[in-house]
């Protein structure tokens, strides 16, 4: 009897501990789809990079990969030193104009650096004799030794989309300034007297490519302004009241760059 009591005992123990240590899912009789996982805590830290994007990430100045390609490429087919000699007219317009005469042949000399294939800077010389009869007899036939030290900045168009003539000219506009001076000899005193102002240029002009990033043809006309003592303090009121006026050049040279 004792041994029947025993054996029901331990049968039940035996029961209850298998029932309790048995998985949630036997209850329904069926274990887990393989594909089923626990969800993913996202607030947790992640070893994968979040491309996400932010302001910060949007932002075109932290990207410096277009500014590096264009770099590079200037570096590799664009120019960076230059030197240039031409030469041309230069005329006197308005009032000036009616009294000086000549301006043939204009000289000029250049020196260039680029910054890219858009912007460029000019530092130059350039010398022009004029001349005219002075209505003072105690002058009378009097040359002008006109000079121009300038500092002009270029901007090349952009001409990928243009038509052909005009991709091969290399349009560009230019602006600057720069000292001007005069220097007048009169015949008959013997006698000269200097004169030197700053004053503003602006222009344009053509480049005509002979030997590619080596040699070009440049064809450039400019209009310069600039006061000096007597251009509102004419001496000659018999010619016109004042000596106003622009000065107007035209000038073809060739360019060595490398």
């Amino acid at each position: 009897m004792a041994l029947r009591v025993s054996l029901v005992l331990i049968g039940l123990t035996t029961l209850v501990v298998s029932s309790q240590s048995r998985p949630a899912w036997a209850a329904d009789g069926a274990p887990p789809s393989p594909s089923a996982s626990p969800a993913k805590d996202r607030s947790l830290p992640s070893d994968e990079e979040d491309f996400t994007s932010t302001p910060f990430t949007d932002y075109g100045e932290f990207n410096q990969e277009g500014d590096e390609e264009a770099e590079t490429k200037f570096m590799q087919f664009g120019r960076l030193f230059g030197v240039s000699i031409g030469a041309g007219q230069d005329t006197a317009l308005g009032n000036r104009g009616d009294l000086w005469q000549g301006g043939f042949p204009l000289i000029v000399g250049e020196l260039h650096y680029w910054f890219d294939f858009h912007l460029a800077l000019d530092m130059g010389f350039s010398y022009a004799p004029h001349y005219y009869n002075s209505p003072n007899t105690a002058e009378g036939y009097t040359s002008v030794s006109f000079t121009h030290v300038f500092l002009n900045i270029r901007y090349y168009f952009d001409t990928k989309d243009l038509s052909a003539p005009l991709s091969f000219a290399s349009p560009y506009i230019l602006g600057g300034f720069g000292e001007f001076n005069k220097t007048q000899n009169y015949s008959v005193s013997n006698s000269s007297d200097s004169d030197s102002t700053v004053g503003i240029t602006a222009g344009a002009g053509l480049e005509f490519p002979i030997v590619v990033r080596s040699v070009y043809f440049d064809l450039e006309t400019t209009i310069s302004s600039a006061s000096f003592k007597d251009t509102h303090n004419s001496p000659y009121t018999t010619v016109a009241p004042d000596l106003t006026g622009a000065f107007l050049t035209v000038t073809g040279g060739l360019m060595f760059t490398w």
